[in-house]
């Protein structure tokens, strides 16, 4: 095995100098892989951001094709969809209670 092949220079001879630019695939995964080295608290911090930006992506296509739309067939606000799709995100068991006649309370005892 030649020392190019094993120091991981990719062909290049002893001594030479290669002079290419990260893509930005690597500059991406060089960012991630340095956030990820700092622990429990980045892993955390990715899975926030990307829980927001889901529900953001299901926010806005909840309002775009009216799905929820009020009891008087009005359409919910944006603040007030995202707030929604927050709470049916961090509590899927919410949205079983919901009773869209209004009909019935919140929570009901068996």
């Amino acid at each position: 095995m030649s020392g190019a092949a094993r120091s991981g220079t990719g062909g290049a001879r002893r001594g030479e100098v290669v002079n290419q630019k990260p893509t930005n695939r690597q500059r991406l995964r060089y960012a991630f892989d340095n956030t990820m080295s700092r622990g429990t608290p980045a892993l955390v911090g990715w899975l926030a951001a990307l829980t927001g930006a889901l529900i953001l992506v299901f926010t806005s296509i909840i309002l775009a094709a009216n799905l929820a739309p009020n009891r008087d067939g009005s359409r919910h606000e944006v603040i007030d969809q995202f707030f929604r799709s927050f709470l049916d995100a961090s509590d899927p068991g919410a949205g079983r209670s919901r009773d869209p006649s209004g009909d019935h309370p919140e929570w009901q005892p068996d």
